[in-house]
């Protein structure tokens, strides 16, 4: 039978305000709702919610929930298009008339579909609209490159859909894990997470010795202890205040059950020097500079580099992001600590896991980030004094360009990234992104026009901003991070941003444009030592031509 499937409507939501809320009602008819986000979010579902991000594609329908939420952060773009899958039912008395029902086709499904980071979808999806807000409506040819534009993207989502997360479980063990995450500080029986997951408990008991190690009660007793310890070394609770945070009645109680899992009473274990699993190449590095080895230790390759005598002499096992191997092999490593910036996954509840400390990259100063691994492994006056010698050369490269610079003058730092690059966007970078961002700002003190300082020092991270925008984020002075990983005069992606009408508008009404390519790009001691000692010699070799 033949299916057809049909636009209905059509529009592009842009939030202005800090935090906005964006409602979307599936419960009307048998429409399907795509909604593609550029930007940062998360969705309110049947009382769950996920985060949304750059390249996040959602598919809801009727069937999946009648009412769905988003909440939008400012600057975040969302295209909603709203569509119809329809199915020729019969012919018509008539020949050559066919009957067409709206239906739900089954490569989306009752529940909804949520894929992650389908940046080729954002950008078939700018094309789309912009096509679509440019069409009077009458061109034959404009409808015809509408809907094949539109059949690219559903074509692009049912390959997507391979990869997709399903807004909703099948997995019963995975709820089971879920609602243990939620509710571990509570009393939770047995019997009663069994009634939830709708299996029997001594199926449930198996199944949890199995992947644990540990009966159903000393798994959560365990698994409260370990909370307990990343409170008390990740957020500096006091026993008392950890105790009641983790379902514990008193700190007596929790002491107690401390004792007997780990061997060391809450105040001991706070002192006790640690062994330490970095998941993360800034911590990794952070740690490295203050003498101390993790047993394992994710790495950058100019780690390896600079660290070569540490990590050789030391025996220090070392992966990267694609290590998959390594990654598996971190469940067997028996530390007193990890470390890291991600979302702790579902092995943090195996009975095996140690306590995992979260570091927000995002809202927390790479400053005091270096002091709080300080402050872990025993060494936060080591953390403070790197930072005093890191500040009196700050202060030195500071005296040597504001002489150069002109009162009220304005920064903005661009990253091209050749990801980014070919969807033809470039990155406007925030103090917590690293990447020289932070020293201009931060330790240079330098200011951002108020567009910037709105829309990106305000919040967190970076923004990806599409060429054809990038007038509007126009400073005095120009910081380009270019990607080391290309020759930037020669590789397609790069040329096409340099060629490109906005781009050359912004580099030619600056003052001055500053180029770097950072190996050492992050905000860790070292890389931000390097960025600066570059940064100061190259604006004051510059200024000091132009002047």
């Amino acid at each position: 039978m033949n299916t057809i499937y049909r636009i209905k409507e059509m529009h592009e939501y842009i939030e202005q305000a800090d935090r906005a809320i964006y409602p979307i009602d599936t419960g009307k008819d048998s429409s399907i709702h795509m909604l593609i986000v550029t930007g940062a979010g998360s969705l309110h579902l049947g009382g769950r919610h996920q985060s949304l991000n750059t390249g996040d594609v959602l598919l809801l329908s009727s069937t999946s929930a009648s009412q769905h939420v988003i909440e939008l952060q400012q600057g975040v773009r969302l295209l909603h298009i709203q569509f119809n899958c329809l199915v020729e039912s019969s012919s018509g008395g008539r020949s050559g008339s066919y009957t067409y029902l709206s239906t739900i086709p089954e490569w989306i499904g009752g529940k909804g579909a949520k894929l992650k980071s389908e940046k080729q979808i954002v950008n078939v999806g700018k094309r789309l609209f912009q096509l679509r807000e440019e069409s009077n409506g009458c061109d034959e040819s404009d409808s015809l490159n509408i809907q094949a534009l539109f059949y690219e993207m559903l074509l692009l989502c049912r390959e997507g859909l391979k990869r997709s997360i399903q807004l909703e479980s099948a997995d019963w063990y995975g709820q089971a894990v879920a609602y243990i995450r939620e509710n571990y500080q509570r009393s939770v029986s047995l019997s009663k997470l069994a009634s939830i997951v709708k299996v029997s408990p001594d199926y449930l008991s198996r199944r949890i010795k199995e992947e644990t190690g540990s009966p159903y009660s000393d798994f959560m007793s365990k698994l409260r202890i370990r909370k307990a310890q990343e409170l008390l070394l990740g957020k500096e609770m006091s026993v008392g205040e950890a105790a009641l945070a983790v379902g514990f009645k008193d700190s007596h109680y929790l002491s107690r059950k401390f004792k007997q899992v780990t061997g060391y009473s809450p105040t001991a274990y706070i002192k006790k020097n640690k062994t330490i699993v970095s998941l993360e190449p800034v911590c990794t590095s952070m740690l490295l500079t203050l003498g101390s080895q993790p047993l394992m230790a994710g790495s950058d390759p100019w780690m390896k580099r600079y660290f070569q005598m540490d990590l050789a002499r030391n025996g220090i096992h070392t992966f990267n992001e694609q290590d998959v191997e390594s990654k598996r092999h971190l469940a067997t490593v028996r530390s007193d600590l990890r470390i890291g910036y991600e979302d702790s996954d579902l092995l943090e509840l195996s009975g095996r896991a140690s306590p995992y400390i979260k570091i927000d990259w995002r809202k927390t100063d790479w400053r005091d980030q270096f002091r709080h691994i300080g402050d872990l492994v025993g060494k936060y006056h080591e953390a403070e004094t790197w930072l005093s010698r890191f500040e009196e050369r700050a202060s030195e490269g500071r005296e040597l360009i504001h002489n150069r610079i002109e009162r009220g003058a304005t920064f903005a730092v661009f990253s091209l990234e050749h990801a980014d690059l070919a969807l033809g966007y470039v990155k406007l970078l925030g103090v917590p992104f690293g990447r020289g961002a932070h020293i201009i700002y931060q330790t240079l003190g330098f200011s951002a026009p108020q567009l910037i300082e709105k829309e990106v020092l305000r919040r967190e991270g970076w923004l990806d901003v599409p060429l054809d925008e990038i007038q509007k984020y126009a400073a005095d002075y120009i910081v380009v991070i270019r990607d080391p990983a290309y020759t930037y005069k020669t590789h397609p992606n790069t040329n096409y941003a340099n060629q490109h009408l906005a781009w050359r508008a912004v580099i030619n009404q600056a003052k001055a444009t500053f180029e770097f390519s950072f190996e050492h790009h992050h905000f860790d001691p070292v890389a931000s030592d390097i960025q600066l000692s570059e940064i100061v010699k190259k604006l004051t070799a510059d200024l000091s031509t132009k002047r």
